[in-house]
């Protein structure tokens, strides 16, 4: 008898079981992936952490050089210029050239710059409009103080900095800290902070017998025109002050000028009327210098005016009972006053026209200014008037009708501005002039002959007046009858 053997089948993985070997193969994956994330940017973090470290320390180990290296200026400045918690100024030779370079660190708007200043021309100047400022530090954190000064007591590890406004002098040893902020994600921390120090090696004490150099006097140099004065200009003219100065940090102005002025500059003094002297005291660490210059003043101009009628200078001769037009200009007057034929104030320039004129006149105008005064006149000639016509107002016979060959009178009345007087007496052919005779009161007679008339009938009489302008100008008229 055969034993019995049961007999295995293969059936696979059922579903559940092939869910949760997926979902646990899942599990495993997302751990590696996870793992190798965090990995990766620890990796990139510490990366930039390291790279921005080491950035700060190259520009520490720049700055340090440079101040390790300062010197006096090519203009004979004290090493140290300025010696603040954000800012030093120095001078030192950075490009191995001839000269020395004025370097500026300062720090603004969370960011570090340094400004090189070249120094030219001969005697040597710092232009500091030339400054080239490149960005060398950027990410700083917070409002730091940069810059930490020390004297010739500090040993590297003790002794106090030295406070506040700093004494550049003093300076022996210069210490920078720069606070980066922590872009890199450090964890726990905002900032880290690269610090880095030097002597400066020119001022310490071992050299030059136990003592640093004394910084030098400054220098100051005051024109006028390009030139050292004096000069004279003209009454009323302005002149140009040109400085410039060297190993000084401050210009005091004085005299004729006043006020802080840079230490290098050009400055107008405007209008002058009188002679001014311009001082100017120069202040360094070597101490204060001065200098000055004179602007003499020429008097002023006696002044000119220049009255005119109708455009010309005159004399003029105008008709009877015309205007003319007066014009008129001056220089460096500050008042005018009219005389003659017109009075009062008046204007240093102008124009006015006159009322009708019936006689000469002279019209005179005076101008004062600083330097006097002067005067000028037109004289304007009238013509006598125009002469004036003879006239008369009537005429009459004498009373009643004549007859016979006796005297007949004529009487013209009214008469004005005549020198002599005619009847003339007519009839057609007939024609008789009579001279008359002044009676007065504007009164003329005469009398002719009535054996004169060839004929009776009615005569007309005409009355003509004459004078030196006028002739025979017809006035009146009449008539009479002869029996």
């Amino acid at each position: 008898m055969k034993a019995f053997v049961p007999i295995k089948t293969n059936t696979g993985f059922t579903l559940i079981e092939l869910l949760v070997s997926i979902a646990v193969f899942a599990v495993i994956i997302m751990g590696i992936v996870s793992l190798m994330s965090n990995l990766f940017t620890v990796n990139r973090q510490q990366g930039g952490l390291l790279a921005s470290q080491d950035e700060v320390r190259k520009l520490s180990f720049v700055v340090m050089s440079e101040v390790r290296n300062a010197t006096i200026s090519s203009t004979g400045a004290y090493a140290i210029d300025t010696a603040g918690t954000q800012q030093i100024i120095f001078y030192a030779n950075i490009d191995g050239g001839s000269d020395v370079e004025r370097i500026r660190y300062y720090f603004q708007n969370s960011k570090i710059y340094k400004g090189v200043v070249k120094a030219t021309g001969s005697p040597a100047v710092y232009n500091l409009a030339s400054e080239v400022i490149t960005l060398v530090q950027g990410g700083i954190f917070g409002n730091p103080t940069l810059f930490t000064y020390f004297d010739d007591t500090y040993n590297g590890v003790t002794g106090a900095p030295l406070a506040q406004p700093v004494n550049v002098t003093a300076v022996r040893f210069v210490k920078m800290d720069v606070p980066i902020t922590n872009t890199a994600g450090k964890s726990g921390t905002n900032a880290f902070t690269v610090t880095a120090m030097a002597t400066v090696r020119s001022l310490k004490t071992n050299l030059a017998a136990g003592s640093p150099p004394a910084p030098a006097l400054p220098t100051v140099d005051l024109q006028v025109n390009a030139g050292n004065g004096p000069v004279t200009i003209g009454y009323n003219a302005t002149a140009s002050l040109t400085w410039t100065s060297t190993n000084s940090t401050s210009c005091i102005a004085n005299g004729a000028w006043s006020g802080s002025v840079g230490t290098s500059g050009t400055q107008s003094t405007g209008q002058l009327t009188t002679t001014q002297t311009y001082n100017l005291a120069c202040t360094g660490p070597g101490g204060t210098t001065t200098d000055s210059v004179t602007v003499n003043v020429s008097p002023p101009p006696l002044p000119t005016v220049d009255l005119q009628g109708n455009g010309a200078n005159g004399p003029l001769t105008l008709a009877y009972n015309s205007a003319v037009t007066l014009t008129w200009t001056s220089i460096t007057a500050t008042s005018c006053t009219a005389n003659g034929a017109w009075s009062g104030s008046q204007a240093l320039n102008g124009s006015t026209t006159t009322s009708a004129l019936t006689s000469s006149v002279t019209y005179t105008l005076a101008c004062t200014g600083p330097g006097g005064s002067a005067t000028d006149s037109v004289v304007v000639n009238i013509n006598p008037p125009p002469p004036v016509q003879p006239s008369c107002s009537s005429a009459t016979p004498q009373s009643g009708t004549p007859s016979g060959n006796g005297n007949f009178r004529l009487d013209a009345y009214g008469v004005q501005n005549t020198t002599s007087l005619n009847f003339n007496v007519y009839s057609g052919a007939a024609n008789i002039n009579v001279a008359g005779a002044d009676q007065g009161g504007g009164n003329w007679s005469a009398t002719f002959s009535l054996s004169l008339l060839p004929t009776k009938g009615w005569y007309t009489v005409d009355v003509y007046v004459t004078n030196a302008n006028y002739s025979n100008i017809l006035c009146a008229s009449t008539q009479f009858k002869r029996k």
